[in-house]
């Protein structure tokens, strides 16, 4: 079966990099969309793909995510397709810093 889901919402992590959406087993997903809303001070955004050891970038290193209006939303909505117990990972700085995030898209049984 598929589902249409939110993975997963909060306020960005800044204590290092932390997983925000692993793909449950016997699971495949598709991210279909991230968004990030900036609430605080101008933050720098990284957000990572991690199957095994392996982790990548999947937005610009550092993406500055301004304080006010347009800049403050940073919307992504190129498809990621992921395997049962890979990662999604954020690490938000500075430590002051309030950006709030939402993940969504498609979980089917592998």
């Amino acid at each position: 079966m598929v589902f249409l889901k939110l993975f997963n919402k909060g306020i960005g992590p800044t204590t290092g990099v932390t997983t925000v959406y692993t793909v449950p087993a016997n699971k495949a997903a598709i991210l279909k969309e991230m968004r990030f809303v900036n609430a605080g001070v101008q933050a720098t955004l990284t957000a990572y793909f991690k199957r095994g050891s392996t982790a990548v970038r999947i937005l610009d290193k550092d993406k500055v995510i301004a304080t006010t209006a347009p800049n403050n939303l940073v919307a992504i909505e190129d498809e990621l397709c992921l395997e049962a117990g890979d990662l999604i990972q954020l690490y938000v700085t500075p430590t002051n810093s309030a950006v709030h995030y939402m993940l969504s898209g498609i979980e089917r049984d592998q």
